[in-house]
């Protein structure tokens, strides 16, 4: 509505509230590229569509299309991007047809492919991180997660996956710091006292405190959710308040 009334700052501050909160995230940062455009703004405009491909926006027709790109349509970028919205489009036809084909390596190094085009889809690098696990490739898992994590999905499990993948190659010092990042991201997860990806960090003193304050959080959750499912909701809400006003906890913790 904003942009069709000419009030191009207005609908920007919206698009951007509209990314902020996570709704339709390819969607916002495509018309924030159209109010752009419309305000004069080309290379911000180019820009911004560029992040909305590597967040998985893939209507090439309404790109070449839209008279609100009117601005950057004759621009070199504007075709080099809707030839990578072509190839992301083409290379999820080919992984679709090929997932019931037994071929493992294709089906891996075609996902390669797409993620690194998709460098801000958090959900398919996450997939990614553990695919390139799976197929030994701990250079990739890692840059996948972390990828993941920056892109603000799912940061703990990103951050933690990244530290496997980087104890897994032998890197202790980056796991150590990256398995520490997870705990201040709120990772809970109790089992990590038998994850054999972290082997190679069990030795240093360091490790301890970080496997107990990230197993303390997981047994957390579990008594948690044993609360809450026998019924005992009081209980439960006493705890949800004490992690919610708790201001050594994570942003995504207290929420």
């Amino acid at each position: 509505i904003l942009i069709g009334r000419g009030e191009l700052e207005q609908a920007a501050r919206h698009f951007k509230q509209q990314y902020v909160l996570g709704h339709q995230r390819a969607t916002a940062l495509y018309n924030l590229a159209c109010a752009k455009a419309r305000a004069g703004n080309a290379d911000g405009a180019l820009d911004v569509l560029d992040l909305a491909v590597r967040h998985g926006f893939e209507d090439t027709s309404l790109v070449r299309s839209d008279s609100d790109l009117a601005a950057i349509r004759d621009r070199a970028e504007l075709a080099e991007l809707v030839h990578d919205m072509q190839t992301i489009a083409d290379l999820r036809a080919e992984l679709a047809g090929l997932k019931a084909s037994g071929n493992p390596e294709l089906l891996y190094g075609l996902h390669s492919e797409l993620a690194h085009l998709l460098t801000a889809d958090g959900k398919l690098l996450e997939r990614h991180g553990h695919m390139a696990l799976k197929a030994g490739d701990h250079g990739e898992a890692a840059w996948a997660f972390e990828q993941q994590a920056e892109v603000g999905h799912r940061p703990a499990d990103g951050y933690y996956n990244v530290a496997c993948a980087r104890a897994l190659a032998g890197d202790v010092e980056r796991g150590l710091a990256l398995l520490a990042r997870a705990a201040d991201e709120g990772m809970a997860y109790s089992p990590i006292r038998e994850d054999r990806d972290l082997d190679a960090l069990r030795d240093d003193p360091r490790f301890a405190e970080l496997e107990r304050r990230i197993a303390l959080r997981g047994e957390e959750r579990v008594a948690l959710k044993t609360s809450l499912a026998g019924g005992d909701g009081h209980v439960a809400l006493e705890e949800l308040d004490r992690i919610r006003t708790d201001a050594g906890r994570s942003a995504d913790e207290r929420a």
